[in-house]
């Protein structure tokens, strides 16, 4: 962990759709929250990772959650211009 990512955290910054599954299917936390307030959704949000969004919503994961800028996912992708994760959450 660093900060309070986890490993799901990580797979789903840098599109890793099987490692984020596979961590899923052995329990990980879909919306495990780092120090930031940050979970794995805001990650595949902020780069453009639409599988593992897909991914992650399949999960149930919280399409509403706020980091501690009180920021959405929805709102960190139209930030960042990620026109396919918008239409996806």
């Amino acid at each position: 962990e660093e900060n309070g990512r986890t490993l799901l955290h990580f797979a789903a910054r840098y599109g890793y759709n099987d490692i984020a599954r596979t961590l899923l299917k052995h329990g990980a936390a879909v919306d495990a929250r780092a120090v930031d307030g940050w979970t794995p959704l805001h990650m595949a949000a902020r780069n453009g990772h639409v599988d593992i969004a897909r991914t992650l919503l399949k999960r149930r994961a919280a399409v509403d959650a706020y980091n501690q800028n009180g920021a959405t996912p929805l709102y960190i992708a139209a930030q960042r211009g990620h026109v396919n994760i918008v239409r996806t959450l």
